[in-house]
């Protein structure tokens, strides 16, 4: 599968859904390497019932630009019966000051795994995902 990263110019919200499920510590390793900073972590919730789907670990990452990233580690359930693609993690990239370096981080975790990013339900192209606690 081909990395890919659609130009910035307009997009400032991208998603992605990965093949693997890196250790969140290796993400959190390769995002210090970019500048960033881990600024809230959730442990994953359990389902309660059969009516709730379990919501895996997440990890919230930020930059002094405004750039952030958002790191599920595991699968994610749609809330509205949408299809998600196959996938064992989820991230989701915000566009901050610098739209050179939005480019060149978003390829960089496209490339190290494995992902084509696209653009994320606030730039219209999707249904929304269910909310994140942030």
């Amino acid at each position: 599968m081909a990395a890919s990263t659609p130009p910035s110019t307009t997009i400032h919200e991208l998603e992605a859904f990965c093949p693997g499920c890196p250790e969140p510590g290796e993400v959190t390793a390769f995002l210090d390497t970019q500048g960033f900073t881990l600024g809230f972590t959730m442990g994953a919730v359990p389902a309660h019932d059969r009516n709730v789907a379990p919501l895996p670990a997440q990890f919230h990452y930020e930059r002094d630009d405004g750039l952030c990233i958002i790191y599920l580690a595991g699968r994610d359930t749609s809330m509205s019966g949408e299809h998600f693609p196959a996938h064992q993690s989820r991230f989701w990239a915000s566009a901050g000051a610098e739209s050179a370096a939005f480019d060149r981080i978003t390829r960089a975790l496209a490339v190290r795994w494995g992902f084509t990013w696209q653009r994320a339900a606030q730039d219209g192209a999707r249904p929304a995902p269910r909310a994140y606690v942030a």
